[in-house]
């Protein structure tokens, strides 16, 4: 599936009161490893800068002098990158907003896992797309593959299949898992949802490993895909 962006606007947008102000397509990105993440909205409009922070609801990104504040759902994805990914994710197109439908080889991740730190894992693979449920308080979990890595979010104590967004702040947030060569173990970790930013570390360690396929019985019908690729190893 080819992927792309609808349109490309790279630029400044003022909040509230402030003026919009857009920059030419053709500018350089930031210089000397600065961070040049990508924020692609729900209009097409693309724009460089530094993703901050997520609450759930509102994510915040730093374009030039200006603070953006975007309800999630006008954010189709965020794409952390060095200023040379940024430049590259721009002329190629960004990562989907549906992992799902992406050609992704089948890893063998769907299954029966056992994480020592919260329990069975029952894991379902969909294209670049994954996610399940854990044992600890009802979590579910929801991310994509990323080369040799999962990036995803977490939540706990709402009601399977209710999205990210419904848990409260102190039962969600993000992690990251590194896949074995073998596919039949992870080692990552994770953050509660006030460290969700590039620059904060982990909360504690979370592992994993593959112990068999699905229970029979196993059925879960997962939220409307909604994590942005801000799930993020920090």
């Amino acid at each position: 599936m080819r992927r792309g962006f609808v349109a490309i606007a790279i630029g400044i947008l003022a909040v509230g009161a402030l003026a919009a102000t857009r920059r030419a397509a053709g500018e350089a990105p930031p210089a000397g490893g600065t961070r040049a993440d990508v924020l692609r909205l729900a209009d097409g409009t693309v724009y460089l800068g530094t993703f901050r922070a997520f609450d759930g609801a509102t994510i915040e990104f730093q374009a030039g002098d200006a603070t953006l504040r975007l309800p999630r759902r006008d954010v189709v994805a965020i794409l952390l990158s060095s200023p040379a990914e940024a430049q590259a994710a721009i002329l190629t197109g960004a990562p989907s907003a549906n992992p799902e439908a992406e050609t992704a080889p089948d890893l063998g991740l769907t299954g029966l896992w056992n994480s020592p730190e919260w329990g069975a894992m029952r894991l379902v693979q969909k294209g670049r797309r994954i996610y399940g449920t854990y044992d600890w308080d009802g979590g579910q979990i929801d991310g994509y593959i990323q080369g040799d890595e999962i990036r995803f979010w977490w939540w706990e104590l709402t009601p399977h299949g209710k999205p990210f967004a419904d848990a409260d702040l102190g039962q969600r947030g993000d992690g990251f898992f590194k896949i074995s060569p073998d596919q039949r173990a992870f080692t990552g970790a994770w953050r509660y949802a006030s460290g969700m930013k590039p620059d904060a570390p982990p909360t504690a360690a979370w592992t994993a490993q593959k112990q068999g396929p699905l229970p029979a019985d196993f059925q879960y019908q997962p939220p409307a895909f909604a994590i942005p690729e801000a799930a993020t190893k920090w």
